[in-house]
């Protein structure tokens, strides 16, 4: 009887850890405020943290309610950036979409004309390899552009290329245009959603055709930026630490490098040293008229 008794004691304190532990993960959804659509690749950090999550296609993610006990910041493109308690969030989020100013459409037949701005340089920086990979922080790199020089031959954006490196096979990020402040910050999105690109295993130039969305280059200048998902499918072992593919280069270029984290963009190069020439992200622009 004795024995009988210690195993209860065993399994009830079994009972309440696997109950504990499936209450600390609280499965939240993103969703369109207006018309309740699941948000996918949302981006939420943790405030005054280096980590956060990626919803996933189904606009879902996992907040481990044991460990977090903070503030969460929601980004996505096209929407405002919702702060909120941890504690009090519950388990369905609503973002609130901007007012997107379109603009203004121009059809004409497209011409033939193009020309390339900061192309992408090979060797990299004295032949050695720069890149900047993801250990679990939701961040979006920019490299931004003023585009000075006279552009009025080429004013439309055809394509953006970016170099990538990826441990794994199929790694999905997503691309961001933003037009540029007066003060030169990444602002208002050029496109209403991020394009998803993928990126193969090993070091690539991947080329994304934008040229129908017939993108006038913005007076002040635009902004290219890269958005890693922490998602499962992005994710592999190295060193025993959990990475996000894929890794993205940067280089010697005349554009300005900015970060977005936790709802706010910063001017940074983390990997600038004093004498160096200045370094951005690894991508280069061609347009056309």
């Amino acid at each position: 009887m004795k024995y009988a008794v210690q195993e209860m004691k065993w399994l009830f304190l079994i009972y309440c850890f696997a109950h504990m532990s499936a209450q600390a993960q609280l499965r939240v959804q993103i969703v369109d405020r207006y018309d309740a659509r699941p948000l996918p690749f949302v981006s939420v950090s943790v405030l005054n943290a280096n980590h956060g999550y990626t919803t996933n296609a189904h606009g879902f993610f996992e907040l481990d309610t044991a460990k977090e006990c903070a503030t969460i910041v929601c980004h996505a493109a096209g929407y405002h950036v919702l702060s909120m308690k941890t504690d009090t969030m519950g388990t369905l989020v609503k973002l609130h979409k901007k007012d997107l100013v379109l603009q203004e459409v121009e059809v004409f037949p497209r011409g033939t004309t193009s020309r390339t701005i900061d192309r992408i340089r090979k060797p990299l920086i004295a032949g050695k390899r720069y890149s900047m990979s993801n250990r679990g922080a939701p961040v979006l790199v920019a490299k931004a552009y003023p585009f000075e020089e006279d552009i009025s031959a080429t004013p439309f954006l055809k394509s953006v290329a970016i170099r990538t490196s990826s441990e794994i096979e199929d790694a999905v990020f997503q691309l961001h245009l933003f037009a540029l402040s007066d003060s030169g910050k990444p602002a208002a999105d050029l496109i209403e959603e991020g394009v998803l690109v993928t990126a193969p295993k090993g070091s690539h130039i991947i080329q994304v055709d934008l040229s129908n969305y017939r993108i006038r280059i913005p007076e002040n200048g635009m902004a290219v930026g890269v958005q890693w998902l922490l998602i499962e499918d992005n994710a592999y072992e190295k060193k025993e630490q959990r990475n996000y593919a894929p890794s993205f280069f940067y280089h010697r270029t005349e554009g300005v490098s900015w970060y977005f984290t936790q709802g706010i963009w910063v001017q940074q190069d983390p990997f600038h040293a004093p004498g160096d020439a200045n370094r951005a992200l690894s991508c280069q622009f061609e347009l056309m008229n």
